[in-house]
């Protein structure tokens, strides 16, 4: 809501309030402002003030919700992308305000370039006190999208193009690829196989107009403590382009894919698990 138009139910008196943005809420009069200017401007012994019923009652204004100007905005949260974070680090992450057409333009697992300013604010602002604890925000003017970091649109020079032309005319490629996966390891050809097979992904296939086969790849590896399991999932997470690295509570159900999260001031939203964040990539 950009300005409020309210009305007192007592004199039919109207008035508008500007509110800004992020404001929880506005700042409602408590008095009648028409009766409270007549009462200053013709003084105590108004005639008036038997007539306006209004005179002195508390919180006499009620919203006009037809002759209100609403703004689209929304409220995102921005994560520092995976592969960026340092290992036994959290991700860092920072609260987007984004308005009017630039609303429901991002989706959670999107990767983004953002510009705007960076800002602070007052959640709860007292009158008479002061207070310091402020938090920070970015007031989004713009954002671009960008599939660089995905699988099927890596950008290679000339040199790596060629060097992949030889790769692929070798007739012994299959076995340099799995064997390079993970080779502090010995042996293990067949979960180096599958986790080959892995990060390349299958083919997407339709069938008839309403039947589609989808491309991914799932692997479930199975074994004994201390059989070198992670370490192979570590490599895979290193190698994937966008990869997610998730255990313990975040292997749940609402950990892989959506839980609602309410924050600090009562507002629920929307928070995207490990399968969310890795869309395009790969889940270990």
């Amino acid at each position: 809501m950009r300005k409020i138009t309210l009305q007192c139910r007592y004199c039919d008196h109207k008035m508008s309030i500007d509110v800004p943005l992020w404001k929880d809420k506005p700042q409602m009069p408590p008095y009648c402002r028409y009766a409270s200017t007549m009462k200053t401007s013709m003084g105590a012994s108004n005639p008036m003030d038997s007539q306006l019923g209004c005179n002195g009652v508390l919180e006499p204004y009620v919203i006009l919700p037809n002759e209100c100007t609403f703004v689209d905005i929304q409220s995102l949260k921005m994560q520092e992308l995976p592969e960026a974070v340092p290992t036994g680090d959290m991700p860092r992450h920072l609260q987007l305000n984004v308005t009017r057409y630039l609303c429901e333009q991002m989706i959670p697992g999107d990767r983004v370039y953002v510009h705007g300013v960076l800002t602070s604010y007052n959640p709860n602002p007292k009158p008479n006190r002061a207070d310091g604890t402020n938090f920070s925000y970015l007031h989004v003017l713009g954002f671009q999208k960008y599939d660089d970091m995905t699988g099927n649109d890596l950008n290679f020079d000339v040199e790596e193009r060629n060097e992949l032309t030889l790769l692929a005319a070798e007739h012994d490629i299959h076995q340099k690829i799995f064997k390079s996966i993970a080779p502090e390891l010995y042996g293990m050809d067949e979960v180096k196989k599958a986790c080959a097979c892995l990060l390349f992904g299958g083919t997407r296939k339709r069938i008839g107009e309403e039947t589609k086969i989808r491309g991914d790849i799932n692997m479930l590896m199975l074994g004994d403590p201390s059989v070198a399991k992670s370490q192979v999932l570590k490599f895979v997470n290193r190698c994937a382009p966008i990869s997610v690295y998730t255990s313990g509570k975040g292997s749940s159900a609402a950990g892989l894919t959506a839980a609602v999260m309410r924050d600090s001031q009562g507002v629920f939203s929307l928070e995207g698990g490990a399968m969310v964040l890795a869309d395009g990539g790969v889940v270990c």
